[in-house]
């Protein structure tokens, strides 16, 4: 199933909005408090997929999922400017009852706008537009969804049937959906490379069209919301996954205001290390050539990972054979190294990473008839009678994957290596090393936290002289 079919395809679902606001006529609520007529004023919103122009204001609490929950708001408008929050009890539900404090003192209530729950008071209507909050910090915390916290939505509010309906919300931002390669990206930063306003108040107009209602949305003018002024989304993963990142191959999506990144766009991914590894991406253009243009209420897809061919920071783990023995435990009697199958000797590697010291652990099985697989009079690692019993099973570095393989030989003539995934699967192909140099092996797609192995191909007599790994956190 294709991600866009995850959503919810035309899903008609409603949030009843009981409001307990003493009012004597219908369509005045509040005009003359002395006549009290309790009665309902039902909001009614349809969920539909997010590439409809019309599709409402959803959170997807999880695939497939489209609720309400007890932290959001609505701030219900007549046509002169006054508004009035309602909130509701209920959480997790399709249809909700919300209810406001006191009396309604507006005229006939003409609009409805959701924001984020802490900005919902400040939502305003003046001139033909009506402000609100569309968050620049966005914690994730599903797959397949964008933050709680950035939903702005807007719809009419109608009379039917005695009753006050909210006609179809109107999402008032773009999404921008990635995915990461990486287990360790915890935090993503979006900012357009000519500094676009993308995320703080926005202004949003509602008119008639046309086709019917639609409505846009522009950063907000006015001075006294200084939050307006947001050029960058930082977006982290939360509850998103382990280690509160991202889990690899899962959907996210970044709200921005809806428009055109002219110059394009400039991803940072930061990982959890601490202080965390950063990397930029700028993004010019969509797949195909299309321009970065962002439409109001669609979903815009990355099609490749955000880290993907990223190399940073890798770690690199050097095993000189020519400079001494280079792991701490020492050399082993020919008893112990002689070991076939399914299993070796453990020695143990020194190496720092980040200014720490540490230590991995490399597997070694037969490395040589001799009584030493270790020469000191011509310093190598000796291996021979070469087969399915003869390995190094490398090592494995927590959050990271190993990226590349460098072995030197000195031996008269040319030898072969390959590496090998743990269950047995081939993922480098015969790598041939001529006599007396080095070969490499480097990859960017191998699985994380995962202990490959090396294996001497046809070698009687396999002479190495130097072992470098590298090891990448994307």
């Amino acid at each position: 199933m294709s991600v866009k079919n995850h959503f919810i395809a035309v899903l008609l679902c409603g949030a009843m909005l009981a409001v307990s606001c003493v009012k004597e006529e219908p369509r005045i609520p509040g005009e003359d408090p002395d006549f009290p007529a309790e009665r309902e004023l039902v909001i009614s919103a349809g969920v539909e997929d997010h590439e409809n122009d019309e599709a409402s204001r959803t959170i997807l609490r999880a695939p497939n999922r489209v609720h309400w929950v007890n932290t959001d708001s609505l701030k219900v408008f007549d046509a002169a400017g006054y508004g009035k929050v309602f909130g509701t009890r209920q959480s997790d539900v399709q249809r909700a009852n919300f209810s406001c404090q006191g009396l309604w003192e507006g005229l006939e209530p003409v609009m409805a706008v959701h924001s984020f729950a802490n900005n919902i008071d400040d939502c305003a209507f003046s001139g033909g537009k009506y402000s609100a909050y569309l968050s620049e910090i966005q914690p994730i915390f599903n797959k397949l969804s964008y933050a709680k916290k950035a939903s702005v939505s807007i719809g009419r509010v109608v009379e039917e049937e005695g009753r006050y309906q909210i006609e179809t919300m109107q999402n008032m931002f773009s999404l921008l959906g990635f995915t990461v390669k990486s287990p360790n990206i915890k935090t993503v930063i979006l900012e357009g490379v000519n500094g676009e306003k993308i995320a703080g108040w926005m202004d949003i107009n509602y008119r008639d069209g046309t086709d019917g209602y639609y409505s846009t949305c522009s950063a907000s003018t006015d001075p006294l919301k200084p939050a307006c002024s947001a050029i960058s989304v930082t977006v982290s993963g939360s509850a998103a996954g382990s280690d509160n990142c991202f889990s690899p191959a899962s959907w996210y999506y970044i709200s921005v205001f809806p428009q055109t990144f002219t110059n394009g766009i400039i991803l940072t991914l930061e990982n959890n290390d601490e202080p965390p590894v950063k990397v930029k991406r700028t993004i010019t253009r969509m797949e195909g050539g299309a321009a970065l243009y962002l439409n109001r209420n669609r979903r815009h897809l990355l099609n490749h990972p955000l880290d993907d061919g990223v190399v940073i920071d890798d770690l690199t783990l050097d095993l000189d054979f020519t400079a001494g023995w280079p792991f701490s435990t020492p050399v082993v009697g020919k008893d112990l190294q002689c070991k076939s199958g399914t299993s070796g000797e453990v020695y143990t590697f020194p190496y720092v990473d980040g200014g720490e010291p540490q230590t991995c652990e490399f597997e070694i099985a037969n490395p040589s008839g001799d009584d030493n697989c270790y020469s000191y009079s011509s310093p190598h690692l000796r291996f021979n009678g070469a087969g399915a019993g003869t390995w190094i099973k490398l090592p494995l570095m927590e959050g990271r994957m190993l990226h590349s393989v460098t072995m030197a030989i000195d031996n008269t003539a040319g030898k072969s290596f390959r590496v090998d995934s743990p269950l047995g699967t081939t993922v480098s192909g015969n790598i041939s090393i001529p006599a007396s140099s080095s070969a490499s092996f480097t990859s960017g797609s191998l699985s994380y936290d995962t202990a490959y192995y090396l294996y001497f191909v046809g070698a009687t007599n396999f002479q190495m002289t130097r072992l470098t790994l590298t090891y990448g956190k994307f």
